[in-house]
C-alpha cells in the first residue's frame, strides 16, 4: 500500500470507535456486576479504583469522538437514500453510548477521563499517519514474513482429511469431555493429529514443535492430577474435592498455560506450530481444567505470563497476523480468572479458528472467504470487550496495552495490503508474496 484509502482509514475510524466505548463501558459494567440499565454512579459494589474508572471513562470518551469525525467521511460513501437510515443508525448508538458513559465519566471526575481520551485520539492518529505510510506495509510485511515464514500451502487430500478429522475430535474431547483426563488426552491428540495434517500440506516446519513440547507438558499434569486427586477422581462435578494445596497449583498452573500458549500460535513459532486453529483447545485447557482448580495459582502467575504475552500480541499487531492475533488473544484473556474472561477467550479463539478455515478455503471460495471474515470480526469484537473487561479488573495497565495492540491491528497494520513485486523489483524491501502462496514472479499490485 503506497498511500492512504480513504474509505479503509473511515472504516478504521468507525471500528476503532466502537472497539474504544466496548472496552470503556463493557470493562466497567462487567467489574462492577451490574445489570445494563443501572447507573454506575448509583451503587457501591465492588467499586472500580480511581485508575480504571479514569481509563474506562477516557476511552469511552475517545470512541465516542471518534464515531463523531466517522459520521461526515461514512455519508459521503453512501446513496442519498440511505444517507438518513446511517444518521439515525449511528445517532441512536452515540446517544445509547453516550448515556452509558456519563455516570462512568463523571464517577472519575471529568478532567482524568478527558486527558486519557486526548491521549488515546493522539495514538489513534499516529495510527492513522503510519496507516497512509509506505514504510507501514513494510514493516508489516517483512515482521510476516520473517516471522511466520514463506510457506506454500497444499490443498488438502484424503489422508490429510482423516487427520484433520482426527485433530476435530481431539478438540472436541477436551471442550465438551466430563472429565479432566479426556480432555488432557483429546487436547494431546489435536495437537499431534493438526500438526500430521498440516505438515501434508506444507504448511508448517518439519519439526513437530507442538506435540513435540505440549504432549509431555500434559502428560506431567495428567499424573500429577491423577496422584492429587486420588480416590475422588478427576471428573469435573468433583472438582471441588480434589485435595490441591497452594503449592501443587503453583507448581501445576505453568505447564498448563505453556501449553495453553502453543495451542494459541503465537506468530514467532508460526514456522513450526500450526497456526491458531487449536486456539479453542487451548482455551478449554485453562478454562475448563485451569480456572476451577488452578485459579489461585493463575492469578500469581498473572504478572510473570501477561507482559510476554503482550509482546507477542503487540507483534502479531504490527504484523497484521490477524489469526496470529486472535490466538494470542485468547490465551491471554483465558489466563485471566475473572467475570466475562470465559466468553471473551471463547469468542476470540473461535474468531481465530474461522480466520484460519479461511486461510485454506482458497482465492476460488471468496464468498465463503467473505462471510468466515464477517463471522470472525463480530466475533473478535465481542471477545475483546469481554476479554478486554475481564483483564482490566486484574492488571489494568497491561489491559491498556492490549487494547491498543488491538487498535493497532484493526486500525493500521491489519489494513496494509502486502506489497507484491516482481522478483526484480529495485525495491530491496518488497515482500515476493511467497508467504501467501503468491508465485515470485507475480507482477506488481
Amino acid at each position: 500500500m503506497t498511500g492512504h484509502l480513504p474509505a479503509v482509514g473511515e472504516v478504521s475510524l468507525l471500528g476503532a470507535g466502537i472497539i474504544a466505548i466496548a472496552f470503556g463501558t463493557a470493562s466497567a459494567r462487567v467489574a462492577l456486576s451490574l445489570p445494563p440499565v443501572a447507573a454506575l454512579g448509583a451503587t457501591t459494589l465492588m467499586p472500580l479504583p480511581m485508575l480504571s474508572r479514569t481509563v474506562d471513562g477516557g476511552m469511552a470518551l475517545a470512541g465516542l469522538l471518534a464515531i463523531v469525525l466517522a459520521l461526515p467521511a461514512a455519508l459521503r460513501h453512501v446513496s442519498r437514500r440511505m444517507q438518513w437510515t446511517l444518521v439515525l443508525l449511528l445517532l441512536a448508538g452515540f446517544v445509547i453510548a453516550a448515556d452509558a458513559t456519563t455516570d462512568l465519566v463523571r464517577s472519575a471526575g471529568w478532567f482524568r477521563p478527558f486527558v486519557v481520551a486526548l491521549v488515546a485520539v493522539g495514538v489513534v492518529a499516529v495510527m492513522f499517519f503510519l496507516e497512509g505510510r509506505a514504510v507501514w506495509a513494510r514493516l508489516a510485511v517483512r515482521l510476516r514474513s520473517g516471522l511466520a515464514g514463506p510457506l506454500h500451502a497444499l490443498p488438502p487430500d484424503r489422508v490429510t482429511a482423516l487427520w484433520l478429522v482426527l485433530a476435530t475430535g481431539g478438540a472436541a474431547l477436551a471442550v465438551a469431555a466430563p472429565h479432566a483426563l479426556v480432555v488432557l488426552a483429546g487436547a494431546a491428540l489435536a495437537s499431534l493429529a493438526l500438526h500430521v495434517a498440516m505438515r501434508r500440506m506444507r504448511d508448517v516446519g518439519i519439526v513437530p514443535l507442538l506435540p513435540l513440547v505440549v504432549i509431555p507438558l500434559l502428560v506431567f499434569e495428567a499424573h500429577y492430577l491423577r496422584v492429587i486427586a486420588g480416590p475422588v477422581g478427576l471428573a469435573m462435578r468433583d472438582f471441588a474435592d480434589v485435595p490441591l494445596s497452594t503449592a501443587a497449583q503453583v507448581a501445576l498452573a505453568p505447564p498448563l498455560i505453556v501449553a495453553a500458549l502453543l495451542f494459541g500460535g503465537p506468530l514467532p513459532g508460526r514456522r513450526w506450530l500450526p497456526g491458531s486453529a487449536l486456539s479453542i483447545v487451548g482455551v478449554a485447557l485453562l478454562v475448563r481444567i485451569g480456572h476451577p482448580l488452578l485459579g489461585d495459582a493463575l492469578m500469581g502467575w498473572e504478572t510473570l505470563f501477561l507482559p510476554p504475552g503482550l509482546v507477542l500480541l503487540w507483534l502479531a499487531a504490527l504484523a497484521g497476523a490477524w489469526e496470529a492475533g486472535a490466538g494470542t488473544a485468547a490465551w491471554l484473556v483465558a489466563t485471566i480468572v475473572a467475570p466475562a474472561a470465559t466468553e471473551g477467550a471463547v469468542l476470540l479463539a473461535l474468531a481465530a479458528l474461522l480466520l484460519a478455515i479461511r486461510r485454506h478455503a482458497g482465492p476460488t471460495r471468496e464468498s465463503v472467504s467473505r462471510v468466515l471474515v464477517l463471522l470472525a470480526a463480530g466475533s473478535g469484537a465481542a471477545g475483546l470487550a469481554c476479554g478486554m473487561a475481564a483483564v482490566l479488573q486484574h492488571q489494568v495497565v497491561y489491559g491498556v496495552l492490549g487494547v491498543v495492540a488491538a487498535l493497532l491491528l484493526v486500525g493500521g497494520a491489519g489494513n496494509a495490503g502486502a506489497m507484491i513485486y516482481s522478483a526484480g523489483s529495485p525495491d530491496p524491501t518488497a515482500f515476493s508474496g511467497a508467504a501467501h502462496g503468491i508465485h515470485p514472479s507475480s507482477s506488481p499490485i
